[in-house]
């Protein structure tokens, strides 16, 4: 069994400065799924630097679904309990480039989060360290907005299996961005002129509709099963206009192997680490120099194959919804300043003497993602 180490990271503030509680805090790690309680363990600073943050880890199965609550019995804190998810990422592991940050989705790079806040009239850390920490929020943040929403904004390629539906419509548990194939349930390949995607004029897909006016059916399996028979490849994942999705941003300079663990780009391109890459039909994250080499973290990622590529083929950046980047920068700011208590909301005290303590989640982000939820 392949082991996770979840990382779990909270700051605690009083009267919104970041603060040491008197009483350190203890953290109890709990499955959401299960609603056990894995493991109760003594959380730890995180650095000196840092008062009122504190860190903890658990390993385990990968996979896991888990959520740290930090405690303090320390009763000046604005906050006594603090909950966190998985800083880390919770996919399965790869090979990964020596010395490569891992990258996992992202809906933002780095440098877009520095950019968003000297826009602001903030100042942007050139410390390579803190570009870890950056890199963990921004992770942290849109995997947040993963599971606030119930969906997924990043493209994912894939098979998704389904029972043979009552009607000649069939009806998908996930978003779909563009379809490969469509495979009935005796094996054989569903033309494309058979059926049609709804919505008609937008994405993400949400069902499939075999047409009236020609004569395929949903077939059963060799058992004459109806379960798990029909098979849907495709591209997955959340964008309102799939067709502007990928942009060109550059290049190959050269041909590239199937094993290449770095590859040059033109100059000129405007490849950013960080970003989701696509080439051919292959899905790559990495890291990008100045001398325009692309490390990427793993080949073959999201679900598609590692290939060989010829020179000059396009390199394609993924451009998530501009709502979806906009609540990430507005999560992982708000997040970064509280470890030094800067909130974007200050801490205020109310006529009768209570505490309104600052939140990771930003209100507004909640308005705009609630459109968004699968209900």
């Amino acid at each position: 069994m392949t082991n996770y180490t979840y990382e779990f990271q909270v700051g605690y503030t009083k009267l919104g400065v970041a603060t040491v509680p008197a009483d350190a805090p203890t953290i109890n790690v709990i499955n959401v799924d299960t609603d056990a309680l894995i493991i109760t363990g003594a959380a730890t600073t995180a650095l000196a630097n840092m008062p009122g943050v504190y860190r903890y880890s658990y390993t385990g199965s990968i996979g896991l679904n888990l959520t740290g609550l930090f405690h303090t019995s320390d009763t000046s804190m604005d906050q006594q309990d603090l909950f966190s998810i998985d800083i880390n990422s919770q996919f399965e592991p790869a090979v990964v480039a020596s010395g490569v940050t891992r990258l996992d989705n992202a809906y933002a790079t780095i440098g877009e989060y520095k950019s968003y806040r000297v826009a602001r009239g903030q100042t942007a850390s050139a410390d390579a360290a803190d570009d870890i920490q950056i890199d963990l929020i921004l992770n942290a943040a849109s995997r947040w907005i993963d599971k606030y929403t119930a969906r997924k904004y990043y493209p994912r390629m894939g098979i998704r299996y389904y029972d043979i539906p009552e009607s000649r419509r069939l009806w998908f548990n996930d978003d779909l961005l563009s379809l490969t194939s469509l495979t009935n349930g005796d094996s054989t390949v569903v033309a494309s002129t058979d059926y049609i995607l709804e919505d008609y004029n937008v994405t993400p897909y949400y069902s499939l509709k075999l047409k009236s006016n020609v004569d395929t059916f949903w077939e059963v399996d060799t058992d004459s099963g109806h379960e798990r028979v029909i098979q849907v490849s495709g591209t997955w994942g959340v964008h309102d206009d799939y067709a502007r999705a990928w942009v060109a941003e550059g290049s190959l300079s050269t041909d590239v192997a199937i094993g290449a663990t770095s590859f040059v780009l033109n100059a000129g391109h405007t490849v950013e680490t960080g970003d989701i890459i696509k080439i051919d039909n292959e899905i790559m994250q990495g890291t990008i120099s100045s001398s325009d080499t692309f490390t990427p973290t793993r080949r073959g990622d999201n679900g598609s194959s590692a290939a060989a590529h010829l020179e000059n083929a396009i390199v394609y950046t993924w451009e998530p919804l501009a709502i979806i980047k906009d609540c990430c920068l507005q999560i992982a700011t708000n997040y970064y300043q509280r470890r030094t208590g800067q909130q974007q909301m200050a801490a205020t005290v109310t006529a009768m003497g209570v505490v309104l303590t600052p939140q990771d989640i930003p209100q507004g982000v909640t308005f705009a993602l609630d459109s968004f939820r699968k209900l």
